[in-house]
């Protein structure tokens, strides 16, 4: 199914519609969340940024997060 969006320009409408297929109310972990766009999908989401600027709820280096092994179900990292 994801091969579909491989050999196509990968707008913000086609990554809606990908995204929203994957959508949970597991915890999701979102690395480099930026602005963290995501929320509507996966409400449960925590969110990690290095910048300080980002309003993440965890500002992080990616190698070296400061969170419970195994707490959350995915990784989101787009």
């Amino acid at each position: 199914m994801i091969n579909k969006y491989l050999n196509t320009k990968l707008t913000r409408k086609r990554l809606d519609i990908l995204i929203e297929k994957y959508k949970t109310n597991e915890l999701v972990l979102d690395l480099g969340s930026g602005k963290s766009p995501h929320q509507k999908w996966f409400p449960n989401k925590v969110s990690v940024d290095i910048n300080s600027e980002s309003n993440a709820d965890i500002i992080a280096d990616a190698h070296n997060l400061p969170i419970e092994d195994c707490k959350y179900k995915f990784v989101l990292s787009i």
